[in-house]
């Protein structure tokens, strides 16, 4: 059958298409595609108001995801995003530890094979002390023999030797956390502690901490952020502030008071609880730069079972050790030994708003063969 629509009726496959100037496939009936005039071949007020038909229900629904998403998306979530703390990571020279604190706003001490980092912000507390040395495993054992050894649990991992404990008090909101590791290369004290929902930060820097390239605490690894670099703990010097800190002495005319007998023993008894520090709001905490160990008793005595010598201590807002008392006594001698080492710490006062404080602590000292 002939096709009845005009067109040039000798091309069966293929026709020309006026307007694009390409070839396209005739169908059977041989229909050619009608020419349709372009948007902008109208009449304006035509476009205007096909532009009113189309364009208005699309910006209405446009607006209305906008006003859905504001709603369900907190208003502090970019806030949170744009002002998250980028973590920075330090390592010893050795290379076996390494960990992150939150910022750098760190303060350090350098005491010969001793390096100190720490950071004490509001409701955080972090330290790492590295010792390099020989032998930091004889130490490691000798140091688990004492009596405060008890609260900890011993762990290996690989070559390395540790210890940890975990101290929570849900009444005063604090979490504290202690690790002692000793390696070939020396002997690291970590210390981590939280209150005032800080206990993320405290958790993560738990996470942070490798050994030997490898996660000290067994808990999935997130995707957190950190800066690339890696800081060196050693090649950080001094702090001023940690200078000033050590210049300071307590007066050698202070001694310490015995409790009266009614009531020394329930000073020992709620030794344990007054060491935690009142649930003030502190900005800054107290941080204890130098605690000499006692020294050894010259007379020759010895002390078959190990005994603590236990203080409470008032850590003045001045930078000295203010009043002084005996909570717990072995003798005379062990307890003078062990007040000797007490009046020589050198710490940074906690402070309230920037201020410093005075804050009352207690400080034991073990004795005993080992």
């Amino acid at each position: 059958m002939p096709c009845s629509r005009p067109g040039p009726q000798n091309i069966k496959q293929k026709s020309y298409h006026e307007r694009t100037g390409e070839f396209y496939r005739v169908g059977a009936n041989c229909s050619l595609p009608q020419k349709r005039k372009s948007f902008t071949d109208r009449p304006i007020p035509v476009i205007i108001n096909r532009m009113k038909r189309h364009l208005a229900p699309t910006s209405l629904v446009v607006g209305f995801c906008m006003l859905a998403l504001a709603a369900f998306v907190p208003e502090s979530y970019g806030q949170d995003k744009a002002g998250e703390a980028v973590w920075h990571r330090y390592s010893t020279s050795a290379g076996d530890l390494t960990f992150a604190f939150p910022n750098k706003n760190v303060l350090v001490d350098q005491n010969d094979s001793k390096t100190s980092i720490y950071l004490s912000e509001s409701g955080l507390y972090l330290s790492v002390r590295a010792e390099r040395m020989k032998g930091a495993k004889n130490r490691f054992l000798e140091l688990s023999r004492l009596p405060s050894a008890e609260e900890y649990k011993g762990f290996k991992l690989d070559d390395l030797y540790g210890r940890w404990r975990r101290d929570t008090n849900k009444l005063k909101g604090t979490d504290s956390v202690f690790f002692e590791l000793a390696s070939k290369s020396g002997f690291y004290r970590i210390a981590a502690r939280s209150r005032d929902g800080r206990v993320s930060d405290l958790e993560r820097f738990l996470r942070s901490i490798r050994v030997n390239g490898s996660q000290l605490i067994n808990t999935q690894i997130s995707e957190e952020p950190e800066e690339r670099s890696v800081t060196m703990i050693e090649s950080l010097p001094i702090s001023d502030k940690v200078v000033e800190a050590l210049k300071r002495s307590t007066p050698d005319k202070l001694s310490y008071t015995r409790p009266s007998k009614r009531d020394k023993s329930a000073e020992i008894e709620n030794g344990d609880d007054a060491s935690d520090e009142p649930p003030r709001k502190y900005s800054s905490d107290t941080i204890i730069l130098r605690n000499p160990f006692p020294r050894r008793d010259e007379s020759g005595r010895t002390i078959r079972l190990p005994r603590v010598v236990k203080f409470r201590a008032t850590f003045r807002a001045d930078g000295t050790i203010g009043p002084v008392e005996l909570l717990q006594s072995i003798d005379k001698g062990y307890d003078d030994l062990a007040f000797e080492a007490l009046i020589g710490i050198k710490f940074i006062p906690a402070e309230i708003d920037g201020k410093p404080v005075d804050v009352v602590r207690i400080i034991e000292y073990s004795f005993g063969r080992y």
